[in-house]
C-alpha cells in the first residue's frame, strides 16, 4: 500500500472535528484511544473503507473499547472514567489496548485536546460502566 507523505508525522493537539477528516475516506487514517492518537494508514485492510475496522478512523474509540462494543454510537463519546468506581477497574484493559496499538501502529502521533480537559467531563452512565468489557 501506498503510504501518505504525512505517515506518522507528528500533528500535537486536535480537536474531534480534526480527528474527523481521517476517516477510511483519506489518504491518512487516524483514530484515538483515550486521546492518544495513532496513525493506521499502514493497515488499510482493516482500516479503510469496507475494512472491519472501518468506522473507527476519525474517531475515539475509548468508550467502545472500554464497553465491549466499538459501534459508531459508542465512538466520540467522552466521560471522565475516574468519576466511576466500575470503570476505574477497567482501567488495566485500557491500559492493554494502549499498549496494544503503540505495538502495532508505533508511538502516538498526537492527543485528543477533550481528554487535556478530562476533569470537566461528566461520569459514565452506570448501565453502561458495569457492562463487561472484551480484554484485548
Amino acid at each position: 500500500a501506498d503510504l501518505p507523505s504525512s505517515f506518522r508525522q507528528p500533528l500535537g493537539a486536535i480537536s474531534v472535528e480534526d480527528l474527523s477528516k481521517y476517516d477510511c475516506n483519506s489518504s491518512r487514517m487516524l483514530l484515538s484511544v483515550y486521546g492518544d492518537i495513532f496513525d493506521v494508514s499502514a493497515a488499510i485492510d482493516k482500516y479503510g473503507c469496507g475494512g472491519k475496522n472501518s468506522l473507527h478512523t476519525g474517531k475515539d474509540i475509548t468508550w467502545g473499547l472500554l464497553v465491549g462494543q466499538t459501534t459508531v454510537n459508542n465512538c466520540n463519546c467522552f466521560y471522565d472514567i475516574f468519576k466511576s468506581e466500575a470503570m476505574i477497574k477497567k482501567l488495566p484493559a485500557l491500559c492493554r489496548w494502549l499498549a496494544f496499538y503503540t505495538s502495532e501502529f508505533g508511538e502516538p502521533i498526537g492527543r485528543l485536546d477533550v481528554f487535556d480537559r478530562e476533569v470537566e467531563l461528566p461520569p459514565p452512565p452506570q448501565a453502561s460502566a458495569e457492562a463487561e468489557c472484551t480484554v484485548q
